[in-house]
């Protein structure tokens, strides 16, 4: 494969099948290999560090041609999740959010034209 991504997201996904699913969907959608921080060697790597989170940004981040990640179900980022997304995007690399959701929010004509008629717009 060749490429590595970064599977930035919180730890309330560690273990889930949400997460499962989202590794499979990365390495399929970008055929690359995924570096997971939910491993039990990056725990105890993360430990040895003053910051932790300095362990995740200042070394597996950096090792990785970009960054994929995913949200709280408010849509919020949690505070680990958004320091490896400005730690990525500060090396120029590119970021992408799970799940993809622009056909989700994309409206119809109709759905539009409705929009544009209640915010007033001739």
């Amino acid at each position: 494969m060749g490429r590595l991504c970064y599977y930035a997201h919180s730890k309330h996904l560690y273990g889930s099948a949400q997460e499962e699913r989202d590794i499979e969907a990365i390495e399929k959608a970008f055929d690359c290999d995924v570096l997971d921080p939910n491993l039990a060697y990056y725990e105890r790597k993360c430990k040895e560090w003053d910051n932790p989170m300095d362990y995740f940004t200042e070394v597996l981040v950096p090792r990785c041609d970009f960054l994929v990640f995913r949200s709280t179900p408010d849509m919020s980022i949690t505070a680990g999740v958004f320091q490896e997304i400005i730690k990525m995007q500060s090396l120029g690399r590119p970021v992408f959010e799970l799940p993809s959701s622009i056909t989700m929010r994309g409206m119809t004509v109709e759905q539009t034209r409705e929009f544009l008629e209640q915010i007033g717009y001739r």
